[in-house]
């Protein structure tokens, strides 16, 4: 979501429409990101699967398959500690707000009413950006997609086609 901002932001002429799933306004006040932070920033090679799994498993709703969720965690796995680090660290240090009034694509924020990581930043997005239109799905924490993805394609779609029939 920060990066989709960022692209969006900085050149709103190359982007038509835009739709950010679970999206933060930044991270860097979020205090579960700055304990976060303290875990990440310490990995090593090889990850512990445990770190990895507890991750996985915080992300993603209790609805998601066993067998996925254990797929998360293996490509989780394959990715070196110095890329989880850079990664964490780039987005954390990634503030967008003061330039999110410069992004004219017609904009959906799809996210979950129980998302107590990025629910307070729906409404500052939305104030933010021009042309935004928020999708809460009740019940739903940060993990939306993996939640339900039916939901989500068909939101998108329809979005993305009435943004293209009123362009």
């Amino acid at each position: 979501g920060l990066v989709s901002l960022l692209a969006a932001s900085t050149y709103p002429e190359r982007v038509s429409a835009l739709v950010l799933i679970s999206s933060p306004a930044s991270l860097s006040d979020k205090p579960a990101v700055a304990e976060m932070w303290e875990e990440v920033s310490v990995l090593e090679d090889p990850l512990d699967r445990r770190f990895v799994k507890e991750f996985v498993r915080s992300t993603s709703p209790e609805s998601v398959p066993d067998d996925f969720v254990e797929m998360l965690i293996d490509e989780s796995l394959r990715v070196p500690a110095r890329v989880w680090k850079q990664t964490l660290r780039g987005l954390i240090d990634t503030d967008v707000r003061a330039n999110l009034e410069r992004i004219t694509a017609p904009t959906l924020l799809i996210a979950g009413d129980e998302d107590a990581f990025v629910s307070d930043d729906q409404q500052a997005l939305l104030d933010a950006i021009p042309d935004a239109r928020l999708a809460l799905y009740k019940g739903v924490g940060h993990g939306v997609h993996l939640a339900q993805p039916g939901r989500i394609v068909s939101d998108i779609v329809d979005f993305l086609t009435s943004t293209t029939s009123s362009r």
